[in-house]
C-alpha cells in the first residue's frame, strides 16, 4: 500500500507521484520529520514530554488510519501492519488507529482484524511466500 495516493497535492514520492502513503507513513518519513532515528524517537515519544513528537506520531497514525479505512472498504479483510516500524507499535497506537478508522465508516474494523506483523520489515515477503509454500507442499505429497 505504500504507493496508494492519500493526498494528490502531497509531498513528492521517490516513485514520482505525489502524496503516496509512503511519504506520510514510512520509517523514512517519520525519521525525517523527527530529525532522528526510530530507535531514538520512540523512547522519547513514549515519555510524552515532547509535544512535537506526540504530534508527529499522531499525524503518522492519522494518515495510516485513513489508508487502512479505505483498504477496509475495498477488501474487508484483516489488516497486518508491518514494516520497519511494526515492532514499535503499542496497544495505545492500535486503539488510536481503530478509533480513527471507526469514527466515520459504515463498516467498522474490529480489534481482532488489526494485526501487528511479527517479522518486522520481512512480514510482507513471508506472507507472500506462504501461498507458494502451500502449493509446493500440496504437490510434493
Amino acid at each position: 500500500l505504500e504507493h496508494i495516493c492519500i493526498d494528490p497535492k502531497g509531498p513528492l514520492c521517490y516513485c514520482g507521484s505525489r502524496g503516496c502513503l509512503e511519504t506520510y507513513c514510512s520509517a523514512n518519513a517519520l525519521e525525517s520529520a523527527a530529525g532522528m532515528k526510530a530507535e531514538d524517537f520512540f523512547p522519547l515519544f513514549r515519555k510524552k514530554r515532547d509535544e512535537r513528537l506526540v504530534r508527529l506520531w499522531e499525524d503518522y497514525l492519522d494518515h495510516l488510519a485513513f489508508a487502512v479505512k479505505n483498504l477496509n472498504m475495498i477488501i474487508d479483510s484483516p489488516v497486518i501492519l508491518c514494516g520497519y516500524l511494526a515492532p514499535y507499535f503499542a496497544q495505545e497506537d492500535l486503539d488510536y488507529i481503530l478509533d480513527r478508522i471507526n469514527l466515520s465508516t459504515p463498516f467498522p474494523l474490529s480489534r481482532d482484524k488489526l494485526i501487528i506483523g511479527t517479522h518486522g520489515q520481512y512480514t510482507p515477503a513471508a506472507g507472500a511466500a506462504l501461498f507458494y509454500i502451500e502449493q509446493f507442499l500440496q504437490h510434493s505429497i
